[in-house]
């Protein structure tokens, strides 16, 4: 097992996310295309439709639900897929995100997603797994009741990105 070492914004972050067809991988853009098709009057879709029956075929190994807790400001992972558990290493179900070392970027991405309450894209460094891997991408998509505070963030992600930095 590695040393894990604690990591900002070492990546490139695309925020707003608005065009799915700047997405790479099969998956983050289908997931996304899902998301915009059920988004309630231009806002975000309600946390009922993050639905495994629902999600783009396939796509299902490659999330991670973040429950955002209001009273906390904390993110607790609801559900990790199995592409996820088995890339990082570990399952992380029901583990808080700033439990985690190298997750300041990680909180500090979330915490912009849920406060404009807008879709992001991010490549970077995987600061979290126990397993030796150079970079992924992140597609975080929030959702929420309509005039409601985002209570979930949907996480795809690819663990073998086009590590090319010029799009």
């Amino acid at each position: 097992m590695r040393e894990r070492t604690t990591r900002t914004h070492d990546g490139i972050w695309i925020r707003p996310l608005e065009d799915p067809t700047q997405l790479h991988d099969v998956h983050q853009r289908a997931v996304f295309e899902f998301w915009l098709a059920a988004r309630t009057d231009e806002d975000m879709p309600p946390p009922a439709r993050i639905d495994p029956i629902e999600l783009p075929k396939g796509s299902l190994p490659m999330i991670l639900v973040k429950e955002c807790e209001a009273s906390t400001g904390r993110y607790r992972t609801r559900l990790a897929g199995t592409a996820f558990r088995e890339a990082t290493g570990f399952d992380g179900t029901h583990l808080y995100s700033d439990s985690l070392d190298g997750s300041a970027g990680t909180v500090d991405r979330f915490n912009w997603a849920v406060g404009e309450r807008k879709p992001y894209w991010y490549q970077g460094s995987l600061a979290f797994s126990t397993n030796d891997l150079k970079q992924f991408s992140v597609l975080v998509l929030p959702f929420a009741e309509p005039d409601q505070p985002v209570t979930r963030l949907l996480c795809v992600f690819d663990f073998d990105p086009d590590t090319d930095a010029s799009r």
